[in-house]
């Protein structure tokens, strides 16, 4: 491997064994299914003018959503005014 060159991250390892992000990967994804079968009920939000009733689910995936496209508004622009200030 040639100096500065990224390596790239295969699935499978040299000596044919499973990766650790591969191992991460399916932890999390089993995580993620079983957070959804326990969490099916029907929740009812109040916000505003808005009523709507979901399962839980729905509700705190779109909530961890909207943190982070909100959380990354928020850096790009505070990360503006910090240049404009430069």
């Amino acid at each position: 491997m040639a100096k500065g060159e990224k390596r790239d991250r295969e699935q499978i390892t040299e000596d044919g064994g499973v990766s650790l992000s591969l191992v991460v990967g399916g932890i999390i994804g089993l995580a993620v299914v079983v957070f959804i079968l326990q969490n099916r009920r029907d929740t009812k939000v109040d916000f505003l003018i808005f009523d709507i009733q979901q399962p839980l689910w729905i509700i705190l995936a779109l909530t961890g959503a909207l943190s982070i496209v909100g959380a990354g508004l928020v850096g790009r622009a505070l990360g503006r005014r910090r240049r404009r200030e430069d």
